[in-house]
């Protein structure tokens, strides 16, 4: 919750690790978030949020660009040093850095909504 009210209208939410966080915001109401960033090990996740309950929907996909890229594929992709791996189902994606992680998720904002408008 709290990392919630720290995103306020932003539209990634960063959390401290990974956890369960979609009861959360649908609790809040935070329907205009749509990527959450969280450390995983030795790296970092980008994860896109489902648009309910049931089902495989997502908010925002990532960019189909990253589809199934790797290493430097995906940073040649994106143009952030330090993106690892992005799933052909662009639901997931791999930074070896906080930064590379938050640089993709706001990348992947900007083309979410440019695609949605």
């Amino acid at each position: 919750m709290d990392a919630i009210a720290k995103a306020a209208d932003g539209r990634v939410l960063e959390l401290p690790m990974g956890m369960p966080f979609r009861p959360a915001v649908v609790k809040t109401g935070a329907d205009h978030l749509l990527f959450v960033v969280h450390p995983r090990d030795q790296d970092w996740c980008i994860n896109g949020i489902r648009r309910a309950e049931q089902g495989f929907e997502l908010r925002a996909d990532l960019p189909t660009s990253w589809a199934g890229l790797t290493n430097a594929d995906l940073e040649r992709a994106t143009g952030v040093e330090g993106a690892r791996f992005c799933h052909n189902g662009r639901f997931i994606a791999v930074a070896a850095t906080r930064e590379a992680a938050l640089a993709m998720a706001e990348i992947a904002v900007r083309e979410a909504l440019a695609t949605a408008a």
